[in-house]
């Protein structure tokens, strides 16, 4: 419903909206997310009736986690039409489980039931399970048969979900309802929406400044003491890697009917399910190059396995000449790098960042299997060195880069401060003085329904509520220099205009008021909730 209510309005409104309103809706939902899921179900606490939390003073079991992911993996597969076993359904069902399980629990201690009746009803209307605008039965068996029974799951299953997900509608329902907006509140932030501005700013960067910057070696080599620690040399590897390059697959028909089974929901054409026959080229290729994969991430990590296997016992020289000799038995193309930093995206001229975290990780002399761009590749250890603390030698045009942005830096802040300065004494020809320093750019007009994508525009637009035409604000501190605002003029929009925008503003209004309400919610719930890590 509030899709369908958002798309209306970008119709009458056009893409402008976007921006803002998608922001809002983002800072709205995000309330209800909250770190440290993944720690709690994949911590020690691994049986069934492992507390991970409580809410309301009613537990959290690993148990309620998987029961609260299961429903949601069925609840998100009819939502998005997409197999209950489908990857991403099940990794965004087990990411949901921890806040499913608090809100459920809210919902219970807010006198929230849900009837037999209601759980009927939606599951009659749902679109999935329609023909022809009905509910169709055979629609209904088919879902049971193909996507719950696979998963030992039963109609109880799919009830239970819904009632789960209707549950926790009507305590977000709750959350809103008692909103009041009255009209001179919409024509206030209607104004404010849409109001005229005109800036012009002074944004000054320090690389502007760089050049002005004179560094001794003295400074130098103070500096680098007193950052002394933060200079490292990471460790460093030398390497072999044995390619194995994928393997061409040409799939039978028999083979690609099944697997466009698994994925027709990504097959869709102005909102309809394209027939096998239709995409079977693109799925071709798409599974051509997922069996081809998985073929030589298999065949690579049994290469891996062995070379382990063999290697164990051995010397180092040993060790080397068994991994060239078993690589040549396979007819593998051998990489044999130089020495690598562990901070390093590429190989020389090999940019595989994945194989490079693998040297990181491993404790041993033999890589894992690493799916690269253009095949798979199983690394055998030379040589290391560990990471040490850097010499001033080895650092110094580092130490005198980041000592040159400091001062630059200041430079470009000390600059926007005088500007200030000049402002201040000008009296009162604020726009004048402005108009005649090159320093000063004019901003075109805009609104704050649709402000300016300009560098820097997070911190501009944070000082236009402050000013009153011919104001101007302090220096403002930003990551790269310093700027100075100016507010040339405010033109408030005509009668017409304003009643043309006001059905958005009052959309918009109503959707902050949504966003204070959940952050109340949720600090309700957080004050209700605790969540025990790392059992």
């Amino acid at each position: 419903m509030l899709i369908r209510r958002i798309n209306s309005v970008f119709q009458r409104h056009g893409r402008w909206l976007f921006g803002l309103v998608t922001i809002l809706i983002i800072v709205s939902f995000l309330g209800f997310l909250s770190p440290g899921f993944t720690g709690m179900f994949s911590g020690t606490g691994s049986s069934r009736t492992s507390t991970v939390g409580e809410a309301f003073g009613q537990s959290i079991t690993i148990e309620d986690l998987r029961t609260q992911t299961t429903r949601s993996m069925i609840i998100f597969s009819l939502l998005y039409n997409r197999p209950v076993s489908d990857r991403m359904i099940e990794q965004a069902a087990s990411q949901n489980a921890f806040q499913a399980a608090i809100r459920l629990r809210a919902a219970k201690h807010r006198g929230i039931i849900i009837s037999d009746e209601e759980v009927a009803d939606y599951i009659a209307s749902e679109k999935n399970f329609q023909k022809d605008g009905k509910f169709d039965i055979t629609l209904f068996d088919k879902f049971i048969d193909e996507q719950l029974k696979p998963l030992q799951l039963s109609p109880a299953d799919l009830d239970e979900s819904v009632r789960d997900f209707l549950a926790q509608n009507a305590l977000e329902r709750i959350v809103t309802e008692n909103i009041v907006i009255t009209p001179d509140e919409i024509d206030n932030f209607n104004k404010m929406l849409n109001q005229k501005i005109e800036l012009s700013v002074a944004n000054l960067k320090a690389e502007n400044y760089a050049k002005e910057v004179k560094i001794t070696d003295e400074e130098l080599t103070n500096y680098f003491k007193t950052n002394e620690s933060k200079y490292q040399i990471p460790e460093r590897y030398k390497a072999l890697l044995a390619v194995f390059s994928f393997e061409k697959v040409e799939p039978l028909d028999e083979d690609l009917k099944k697997y466009y089974e698994t994925v027709k929901s990504k097959y869709f054409k102005d909102g309809k399910e394209q027939p096998f026959e239709a995409v079977k080229k693109e799925l071709s290729s798409e599974y051509s190059q997922k069996i081809a994969r998985e073929k030589t991430i298999r065949k690579g990590q049994l290469f891996a396995n062995v070379v382990y296997e063999k290697t164990n016992a051995q010397t180092t020289a040993e060790q080397r000449k068994t991994f060239v000799q078993l690589a040549a038995a396979e007819k593998l193309r051998i990489i044999e790098t130089d020495w690598f930093a562990a901070d390093a995206t590429a190989i020389g001229k090999l940019n595989e960042p994945a194989i490079i975290k693998e040297f990181v990780e491993i404790s041993g002399i033999v890589t894992n299997a690493v799916p690269g761009k253009d095949g798979i590749y199983v690394g055998f250890l030379t040589d290391k060195e560990p990471s040490r603390q850097a010499t001033f030698a080895e650092v110094k045009e580092q130490v005198k880069s980041e000592l040159t942005n400091l001062k630059a830096l200041e430079l470009a802040r000390q600059n926007a401060r005088d500007i200030v300065k000049k402002l201040a004494q000008s009296e009162g020809k604020v726009a004048e003085t402005v108009k005649n320093d090159p320093l000063f750019a004019a901003i075109p007009a805009y609104t704050m329904m649709a402000p300016p994508q300009i560098p820097d525009s997070n911190y501009i637009l944070q000082q236009t509520d402050k000013l009153s035409p011919n104001g101007f604000s302090p220096a403002v501190d930003t990551t790269t220099g310093a700027l100075v605002v100016v507010m040339l003029k405010r033109s408030m929009p005509d009668n017409k205009e304003l009643e043309e925008k006001r059905q958005i503003a009052e959309y918009i209004l109503k959707q902050q008021k949504s966003n204070a309400a959940f952050s109340a919610f949720n600090a309700w719930l957080q004050a209700n909730t605790k969540e025990y890590r790392n059992q």
